[in-house]
């Protein structure tokens, strides 16, 4: 079954971090480009958020009907990450999906939830299964009060924003005085890619004459009928700089446990890159965990 939405795209003509218009080409087939000036890495050509917006109300309805179980540590792990900072309040999930996440908040007892989807499909899910009231939007067009959440999260969603600055820029306004920010991103350094071993040859190949002959350019996904919809691709120095120059100041890093599925090889490679990552600072997990406290005005 297809979606039968014709999908528009529009450029992106500068960096979201800097502001550069500077950029050079890091996968042409993929559309992604990676700003010269600080090396945020991003779609060039994307499609619009309405668009986006559709594509997932199709998902959700067609292929994401129900939760995962297996899903449920995940949750979990979320919840116990932030609650090491914030103890209770109102918390705000930018992007709920379904509402997992609050569903889990919810269980804690000392939490007011509120959260914002695209999605119309997942709003009507969220209160169906959950009795949870998500809002219709994007963060910015909301209007929430001034300092008025406690702590706010965005689960694998800000590579998915059009202007993610924009949206830590609306989270800063919201939170009260010393309110932390709680952020999951895929990991884009090569330590942390999948296939790194592969992506790393493909890297070396294209600085050779040869490249076109062999073939080896793509290392994203190329944009679809869909969409691609991861519009940035993050690393932690990229992320640590974006969230400074947007008013928080970072108070712990850590690898989020992007996994839906529970088994004993995924759980031991889990504990071992968190450790690895306490110790050291590095991160060799898929995905990059960041708490933020706001900074004073």
């Amino acid at each position: 079954m297809q979606m039968n939405h014709k999908i528009s795209s529009e450029k992106v003509l500068f960096c979201d971090l800097c502001r550069s218009p500077n950029k050079k080409i890091i996968d042409e087939e993929g559309a992604v480009v990676q700003c010269i000036n600080c090396g945020l890495k991003y779609l060039k050509l994307r499609s619009s958020q309405k668009d986006i917006a559709v594509s997932y109300d199709y998902n959700y309805a067609n292929y994401w009907r129900d939760f995962a179980p297996e899903a449920e540590l995940m949750y979990e792990r979320r919840c116990n990450f932030m609650q090491r900072f914030v103890r209770q309040g109102r918390v705000l999930d930018v992007g709920s999906g379904r509402g997992e996440f609050l569903g889990e908040v919810k269980k804690r007892g000392s939490w007011q939830c509120f959260g914002t989807e695209t999605s119309s499909y997942a709003l009507e899910f969220a209160k169906k299964k959950l009795d949870i009231e998500l809002s219709l939007g994007q963060l910015e067009e909301l209007n929430y009060p001034d300092r008025f959440f406690d702590a706010i999260s965005f689960w694998h969603v800000l590579e998915h924003l059009p202007y993610p600055s924009r949206a830590l820029k609306e989270a800063r306004r919201i939170l009260r005085d010393k309110g932390f920010l709680f952020i999951a991103v895929p990991n884009d350094s090569w330590l942390g890619r999948k296939h790194f071993f592969k992506n790393a040859f493909k890297k070396a190949i294209n600085r050779l004459p040869l490249k076109n002959k062999l073939k080896l350019k793509k290392m994203y996904p190329q944009i679809n009928e869909e969409g691609n919809k991861h519009l940035f691709y993050f690393t932690p120095r990229t992320l640590r700089e974006l969230l400074k120059r947007c008013g928080f100041r970072i108070k712990a890093q850590a690898i989020d446990y992007d996994y839906e599925e529970r088994t004993a090889h995924i759980e031991r490679k889990y504990r071992i890159d968190s450790l690895i990552c306490r110790l050291t600072g590095i991160n060799f997990s898929n995905a990059i965990l960041l708490a933020a406290e706001k900074k004073e005005s």
